[in-house]
């Protein structure tokens, strides 16, 4: 994956300054800007100061393919790190096309037509860094859609970077075969129903922390067949790495827990709550996926009503185990419950 450094002074860096005084590399209106963006190829800096104004991007269709949006000046003795966060509004009807970077910029989208365009080729990333905010409290969503078997899409959060769309998602997964990864650098936050899948089951995502503070979280009912990836912190333990549950299984009580009468095989990242007590048909099996599938995946099974002598047995997949073993037996009379990780290989571990 590309390493990314906020822009230095000088070089392919455009300075936008509305209400200050042009010249050089400073633009003071947005169509004067993007014209000198326009005739200059590579990677360029579009970077924003609020010094004089307030730094608006008006309607109409914007080429962002490698340019990055950035924030204030970099300090040139720390060049790795920005002074500020510069507030910037999207007015309704501007398009990006490619927009794929934004650092030290809190984005404030003023209309409701997400203007980003979707993922359409393999590999694409999103990056956000040095605090980059996305505010977008009156958009309808979603922000991104990922299509037929767009593969290996990242979303990057860096060095508190996050996205703050309470009312729509951020992504959306309309293939059985796109795939999304979600990496979570220090501080970064991804909040709860942020990647939907339209249909039920379509897509795969990863969510990777990458640091110690990185709060990922797709909390939500409906989301199936996903994977969860402990990444390369050094303390994964204290990153918040969650996706559940699904329909019958929700926490909060308002629908059934599974029981003996209840169609159900146990996928990545589910919560299964189970009832197998003698009005709900006694005990029964919980199938598990193959732990080869969901390399990471997480599966906590948990029995919520007590009944001496009835059980959940949990059950791998083909030759897979638990622990060495064929089954897993849970007692309802105990009220137990397993929290199993896939190795990704043939192995489930109860921790």
């Amino acid at each position: 994956m590309p390493l990314f450094f906020p822009p230095t002074p000088g070089g392919n860096v455009f300075v936008f300054q509305p209400g200050g005084t042009a010249g050089g590399n400073v633009f003071t209106t947005w169509g004067s800007l993007m014209g000198a963006v326009g005739a200059v190829r590579g990677l360029r800096t579009i970077q924003f100061d609020e010094s004089f104004g307030f730094c608006v991007i008006p309607a109409g269709a914007w080429d962002m393919t490698d340019v990055t949006l950035a924030g204030a000046v970099v300090n040139s003795l720390t060049p790795h790190q920005s002074d500020g966060v510069v507030s910037v509004t999207v007015n309704e009807g501007a398009t990006f096309l490619k927009l794929r970077s934004i650092s030290a910029v809190h984005v404030q989208w003023g209309g409701l037509t997400p203007p980003v365009a979707d993922f359409s080729a393999l590999g694409e990333v999103f990056l956000m860094d040095q605090g980059a905010y996305i505010d977008a409290q009156t958009a309808t969503g979603p922000f991104f859609t990922l299509g037929f078997s767009v593969t290996d899409t990242i979303l990057s959060l860096r060095n508190g970077s996050n996205v703050f769309l309470p009312a729509v998602p951020v992504f959306e997964l309309t293939d059985f075969g796109s795939k999304l990864t979600i990496e979570g650098g220090i501080g970064a936050l991804l909040p709860d129903n942020s990647v939907v899948q339209n249909p039920p089951g379509g897509g795969t995502l990863h969510l990777v922390p990458m640091a110690s503070s990185a709060h990922l979280s797709n909390l939500q009912a409906g989301f199936v067949g996903s994977q969860l990836v402990v990444g390369t912190s050094t303390n994964p333990e204290s990153s918040e790495l969650r996706l559940w549950p699904r329909n019958s299984e929700a926490v909060d009580g308002n629908t059934s827990p599974i029981t003996a009468t209840t169609v159900f095989a146990a996928l990545a990242g589910d919560l299964a709550r189970c009832d197998p007590s003698t009005p709900s048909g006694g005990s029964f099996a919980l199938p598990l996926p193959a732990a080869n599938t969901c390399r990471g995946a997480i599966i906590v099974v948990k029995i919520v009503v007590t009944e001496a002598g009835r059980t959940v047995t949990i059950t791998p997949t083909g030759g897979d185990t638990i622990d060495g073993a064929a089954t897993l037996v849970l007692a309802a009379a105990t009220l137990a419950a397993a929290r199993l990780v896939s190795d990704g290989i043939s192995k489930w571990l109860v921790f």
